[in-house]
C-alpha cells in the first residue's frame, strides 16, 4: 500500500510539473497580466483611475501648425480622444469640431501602472502635469501617428478650460 501511495504521489508531481506554464519569457506583451487571453478592446470602464483623471492637452506641433488632441480619462477607467478639425493640421477637416475616438479601457494595475486595453504604461501625475511612459511597443497606435512600434513617452497639462462638454463632436 505505501508503494501504491508513494508512486501515486510521484506520478501526480511529474504530471503538475509537465503541466505548469512559463510565464518567465519575454515576450511582446504585457506582463502586468500575461496569461490573459487577447481580446478586442470594448471601452468599458476598467476600474478606478481617479489619481490620473481629467481632460490632458496633448497638442504637438505639425509643420506649421498645431494638432489639437485632448485626452480625457474618466475616473471610472475610460479614455477618449478628441481631435480638433480646425487646426490646420494636416488631413483636419476645417471644421469647428471633434473627432472623438472610440473609448479605450483603462485598467489600473497598482501605484503609477496602468494597461490601455493591452498595452503596459505607467502614468505619473505631477499637479498639472501627466506623464505617461510605455513600457512596451504602442501597438494600438494611440497618437495616431502610424507608428505601432514606438516606444513613446507623453507630457500633457491638465486642461481647465475648454472643458469636456465644450467639445463639440462632428456630425457625419
Amino acid at each position: 500500500m505505501q508503494k501504491y501511495l508513494l508512486s501515486l504521489s510521484l506520478g501526480a508531481m511529474v504530471f503538475l510539473a509537465a503541466c505548469s506554464s512559463d510565464d518567465d519569457n519575454a515576450s511582446d506583451e504585457s506582463q502586468f497580466n500575461p496569461d490573459a487571453p487577447e481580446t478586442e478592446n470594448t471601452g468599458e470602464p476598467g476600474g478606478d483611475i481617479s489619481a490620473i483623471a481629467g481632460l490632458w492637452d496633448g497638442t504637438t506641433p505639425v509643420a506649421d501648425s498645431s494638432d489639437v488632441v485632448y485626452w480625457y480619462f474618466a475616473q471610472n477607467g475610460v479614455l477618449t480622444r478628441y481631435d480638433y478639425q480646425q487646426d490646420g493640421a494636416p488631413g483636419a477637416t476645417d471644421e469647428n469640431c471633434y473627432i472623438v475616438g472610440d473609448p479605450i479601457t483603462v485598467t489600473p494595475e497598482g501605484g503609477d501602472d496602468y494597461s490601455l486595453f493591452n498595452v503596459a504604461v505607467s502614468a505619473v501625475r505631477t499637479d498639472d502635469q501627466l506623464t505617461m511612459t510605455f513600457y512596451e511597443a504602442d501597438r494600438n497606435d494611440l497618437d495616431a501617428d502610424g507608428d505601432t512600434e514606438e516606444v513613446p513617452t507623453f507630457t500633457w497639462s491638465l486642461l481647465t478650460t475648454p472643458v469636456l462638454e465644450d467639445l463639440n463632436a462632428c456630425t457625419e
